[in-house]
């Protein structure tokens, strides 16, 4: 009994020491005070350091730039670099060339520009136009027109005098088979010459019809009464200047000669156009 014992005691004590060899072995030794961790300098001091390979006078590199480089004795011109903005020593200072080297040999390529390119041989260009003056605007408004209609006369040419809104027009022609013919009256506008197409509304005086009887004698008159055209302007080229008329209106005979009915007159539905050239206005 007493040897079990012993035994028991001595494989106790084998395991213990067994068990505490590997925590001694696997320990790791401390370092020594020369490497102990040191305390890192202030920012201030790191921004302000230059690096290694900074020239005497060159503006400090900033982080993941390289040092510019740049003539010594070189300084940027006041309030540059910009905040945030370009690479120091950039740009490059007055009398700055390029690289040697640059451009680089055989530039541009053989055969070029090709044959041909640009103008053929003997052709000049034409000059170019300058453009022509702004028009001059004005409060008055004219035009002289040739056309058809009462208001010229039954075929003959008008005058209108006025304003954007407001002109009085007359007008002298011919009425082909009873001598001349007149016409005189006032046109209103609903929209100022400034623009294109222009309604309008006429009332006129003057020639409206001719006649013509033939017999053992030839009679041939004139027949003056009223005419209310509604038209159009259309200015068809500049502005301002160039433009026709179209209209359609009603004319009135007053009192018909002795012998003459109105079915020798026409229909009193008549047109009216014209082409004219305009002055002044906008």
């Amino acid at each position: 009994m007493n040897r079990i014992r012993r035994s028991q005691f001595v494989a106790g004590a084998v395991l213990s020491l067994a068990c505490a060899l590997p925590a001694r072995t696997l320990a790791q030794p401390s370092a020594p005070p020369a490497l102990q961790a040191q305390p890192s300098p202030p920012p201030s001091q790191l921004a302000d350091k230059p690096g290694p390979s900074a020239a005497p006078g060159a503006a400090p590199a900033t982080l993941g730039q390289q040092p510019a480089s740049v003539p010594a004795g070189y300084a940027p011109p006041p309030g540059y670099p910009p905040p945030g903005g370009y690479a120091p020593g950039y740009p490059p200072p007055a009398g700055y060339a390029p690289p040697s080297g640059y451009p680089p040999s055989g530039y541009p390529p053989p055969g070029y520009p090709p044959p041909g390119y640009g103008y053929p041989p003997g052709y000049v260009p034409e000059p170019i136009a300058p453009p022509e003056p702004p028009r001059e605007t004005s409060a008055f408004v004219g035009s002289v027109g040739f056309g058809l209609g009462v208001p010229y006369g039954v075929l003959g040419g008008a005058v209108t005098l006025g304003f954007d809104y407001l002109a009085i027009i007359a007008g002298v022609g011919t009425t082909i088979v009873a001598g001349a013919g007149y016409g005189i009256g006032a046109r209103v506008y609903f929209l100022d010459s400034g623009h294109k197409l222009r309604p309008h509304f006429t009332a006129v005086w003057g020639t409206t019809a001719a006649y013509q009887i033939t017999g053992s004698v030839d009679i041939t008159g004139v027949l003056t009464g009223y005419g209310f055209y509604a038209g159009l302007d259309h200015d068809f080229g500049r502005l301002g200047d160039w433009y026709a008329t179209y209209g359609l209106g009603y004319i009135t005979h007053g009192s018909l000669p002795y012998g003459l009915t109105a079915s020798d007159v026409g229909t009193p539905l008549k047109a009216m156009f014209s082409i004219g050239y305009r002055f002044g206005g906008k």
